[in-house]
């Protein structure tokens, strides 16, 4: 049997991380950046590695096929090697038991390496201390933790195969980390799991801030207006956006201020009086108890209570309050009750929220729609959800669905779905091949929650031709006649809601991509049908699948051909006979009900994807789950080739229409925001 060839299609949003404030104030040279056009880590130096013992926290496979995070300690001295190593365990296991990077750790590998440090636990005051990567405090405040060896932590990542993402593991029991070339995380039990959570986020997905009083928001969670809103295919109710949650930031600060018993902590400000409802969220750290801090507004005790679990550490509450602000000037107060806690009691932060009446603002945690975020200047950008997404709340443990769908984006772009294919031979000539995938669907050792599906097609000897008796089968059993194969693998999850074809369709086929060009899109003229046609399709299918194909090239018509195509089909290549026609009515109806300008004529008359059955759902998650309307993801160049090979001269004026109606709808809705497709070359494995 002899080699076997891939090609990848992609169609990614695109995302840039900036040296982002992250609240830990870092740009500059902490951020992402390349030296003589070569990326950071990339980059080749004559800096010798520290000595390091590296062992295996977590792995889900071999380093060439795996995203693999690596924790570098500093400030363990040689006889604190057990403690780094079971910080950097407890890190691990606690961003993917279950939660954060549990749906994506089949893909993923974690590792530790140890270097002694000569002086234990992180630098204060601008100053590291003896110790391998140089981690330091800008002040006494618990916020960012910075490095001052970054070609240190870049050779000691450059001198091992396991290193995609490198973290830097500070022996410190407090709040503090970082994000970008390298980020940065302490031991802290409370806080460590908070921040390396939030760091990845920017690190891996690219992503902005989505709390407010940052200076970078950019990215898949975040839009500067609501006519460029990259997650609009996450929108729990679409028909009712865009829909600005209403609500308002008075006020914020950032004094780091140590309190004292003499003196309270105050600030006015402004409220219009318009709103219904607020909170208060107020960071601290260096308190012990409730009756050591009263925090007020306008004189009232606003009901702060300290949370025992963090000790001393720092820590953000959020102060619900069912009542209105009224109209005018109000005062926050922060008094230190406690003597004892002077010289250790800050206020790291605080600020306040209005928020609209019931039907003007949705707190329902999992609700997706545009939701303002307030920068340093009170400036506005709109995220995905309201407090689901860590990226806003670092306490939560979950990414609101645009975030997550970056995370696989960004970590399947980097990965190829097989390990490997072996071939055995069998007495008879035959021969057994096997392919190894990522342990995702129902592969995976321990199940998640969502809906997700691999589909596998092998082929004989010429490329076309698909042996079904081992369609989705992960072995084949091939007959001493076939000389040569190829496979087809795909993988589909419903937390990737792009419009656009399976997103991440790995081939393994001699079939070139080049003959595939002006098959690309050609769910243009899908918009030109209507659910009546459903039965002309099944009729001109029974007549001849591939009869569209008649114009095309003989090796795109094989191709075609090879996935029992018809009038419709090519748009994803499914053999749409495998499903009712009530099935694929309803799901015809529900994609022009999503795509359609007159949603008011069609509102109530289908329904949203939860009301859809089984059948039309797995049509649907086959389909590339078309939960977006699709003007996302286009390709224009390709869609002019469509109208080229259209099989009347009509249907091609009809096309070349809608060409020019789809250009305008995206220079209008997204800008320049959005990468459309690209075509990674056809590489060789054996």
């Amino acid at each position: 049997m002899s080699i076997v060839k891939r090609f990848l299609v992609q169609a990614v949003v695109t995302g840039v991380s900036l040296g982002q404030f992250c609240e830990h104030q870092w740009e500059g040279k902490f951020a992402n950046h390349e030296v003589d056009g070569v990326p950071y880590l990339q980059a080749r130096q004559d800096v010798a590695p520290p000595p390091l013992e590296i062992r295996p926290l977590i792995v889900n496979g071999p380093s060439s096929n795996r995203v693999d995070l690596i924790f570098f300690g500093d400030g363990y001295t040689k006889d604190q090697k057990d403690k780094f190593f079971a910080d950097a365990l407890f890190l691990a296991n606690n961003i993917t038991d279950g939660q954060t990077f549990f749906d994506v750790l089949p893909i993923l590998n974690f590792w530790a390496g140890f270097s002694p440090s000569n002086e234990s636990g992180v630098g204060t005051g601008g100053k590291p201390l003896d110790t391998v990567y140089g981690l330091y405090r800008d002040g006494t405040e618990l916020r960012g933790v910075y490095y001052d060896k970054p070609e240190v932590a870049r050779a000691a990542c450059q001198s091992t195969d396991a290193c995609d993402f490198p973290i830097l593991l500070g022996n410190d029991p407090l709040y503090g980390g970082l994000g970008g070339t390298f980020t940065v995380t302490t031991a802290s039990p409370n806080n460590g799991p908070v921040i390396i959570r939030h760091e990845l986020g920017h690190s891996i997905i690219g992503v902005g801030e989505e709390y407010d009083g940052g200076q970078v928001y950019t990215g898949v969670n975040s839009a500067k207006s609501t006519n460029s809103v990259p997650w609009t295919q996450w929108y729990t109710d679409a028909s009712a956006e865009p829909k600005i949650q209403r609500t308002n930031m008075p006020i914020q600060a950032y004094p780091w201020a140590l309190l004292n018993t003499s003196q309270s902590w105050s600030q006015t400000f402004m409220s219009a009086g318009t709103y219904s409802t607020h909170l208060l969220q107020v960071s601290v750290s260096g308190v012990t108890a409730t009756s050591d801090l009263l925090v007020e507004i306008d004189g009232m005790d606003a009901g702060w209570e300290w949370n025992p679990a963090v000790g001393e550490d720092r820590y953000i509450y959020n102060i619900k309050r069912g009542e209105a602000l009224t109209p005018g000037e109000h005062e926050i107060k922060f008094t230190l009750m406690n003597e004892e806690r002077q010289g250790s009691a800050q206020l790291c932060s605080f600020e306040v929220l209005e928020y609209g009446d019931e039907g003007e603002f949705d707190f329902e945690p999992r609700y997706h729609g545009l939701y303002p975020t307030f920068d340093y200047k009170n400036a506005t950008s709109y995220r995905p959800t309201n407090d689901l997404c860590l990226m806003r709340d670092t306490y939560s443990a979950n990414f609101c669905d645009a975030c997550i769908e970056g995370l696989w984006l960004s970590l399947l772009g980097r990965l190829n779905l097989i390990d490997n294919i072996t071939q055995e031979a069998q007495p008879d000539g035959s021969t057994n091949a096997t392919l190894n995938l990522f342990p995702l669907a129902d592969l995976r050792q321990v199940p998640n929650s969502h809906q997700e599906a691999y589909t596998i097609l092998w082929y004989g000897v010429d490329g076309t031709t698909v042996l079904k008796n081992w369609t989705n089968s992960t072995t084949a059993l091939l007959g001493p006649d076939i000389t040569e194969f190829g496979v087809e693998v795909r993988f589909w999850t419903e937390q990737i809601g792009l419009w656009f074809k399976p997103l991440f369709d790995v081939r393994l086929s001699r079939q070139k991509l080049d003959d595939l060009k002006t098959y690309t899109l050609w769910w243009c003229q899908f918009f030109e049908s209507t659910v009546s046609d459903f039965e002309v399709i099944h009729e001109a299918f029974d007549a001849n699948p591939c009869g569209m194909t008649i114009t095309l090239d003989e090796n795109i018509q094989a191709y075609l051909h090879a996935h029992i195509c018809f009038k419709i089909e090519p748009y994803y290549l499914l053999d749409l006979k495998r499903y009712d026609s009530e099935d694929i009515e309803m799901f015809l109806g529900y994609i022009l009900w999503r795509v359609s300008g007159d949603l008011d004529a069609r509102k109530g008359q289908i329904p949203e994807w939860d009301g859809l059955n089984n059948n039309v759902r797995r049509f649907c998650l086959e389909a590339g789950c078309p939960r977006l309307v699709p003007n996302l993801f286009l390709n224009i160049d390709n869609l002019r080739e469509v109208a080229l090979v259209a099989s009347s001269r009509s249907r091609e004026v009809a096309l070349q229409e809608r060409i020019q109606e789809l250009e305008t709808q995206l220079e209008e809705y997204h800008g320049t925001t959005v990468q459309i497709i690209h075509e990674l070359p056809i590489a060789d494995i054996e």
